[in-house]
């Protein structure tokens, strides 16, 4: 879980910041310092001076806030706005973004379940419906 997406409202407006905690050295973090506009045009490891570095920064990031609004740089399923993991793609003229829906979120139906049968939290239940 690298890159996150978290959503605050501050004076009426929703705000969008997208973060990184990718270790130096990591892919999203590497670019040609012979200039070279993608990894694609960048001969890489055959060339030395095209052997990538890190950009001391996250790349990814510089993309997705000023690349286009989170609305248009969405590309999941319909989903309700929602704080957390993220996993971002190429697209071939940018990257995009989705909800890491595998990163440990758990499943409300689940959750009920479990506390169903909690015999702690159903005393609470009972004491707090009757």
């Amino acid at each position: 879980m690298s890159h996150t997406i978290s959503w605050t409202i501050a004076r009426g407006e929703l705000r969008t910041e997208f973060g990184c905690a990718a270790p130096h050295g990591a892919a999203c973090r590497l670019e040609c310092p012979a200039g070279c506009p993608t990894f694609a045009d960048c001969p890489g490891e055959d060339d030395p001076a095209h052997q990538l570095v890190d950009a001391g920064r996250c790349l990814v990031l510089d993309w997705l806030e000023e690349g286009g609004t989170p609305d248009e740089l969405y590309d999941g399923a319909p989903a309700p706005v929602r704080s957390g993991p993220i996993l971002v793609d190429w697209s071939g003229d940018g990257w995009l973004w989705r909800y890491d829906d595998d990163a440990g979120d758990t499943d409300l139906d689940e959750w009920v379940s479990r506390v169903r049968r909690c015999p702690r939290c159903s005393d609470a239940r009972e004491r707090v419906t009757a």
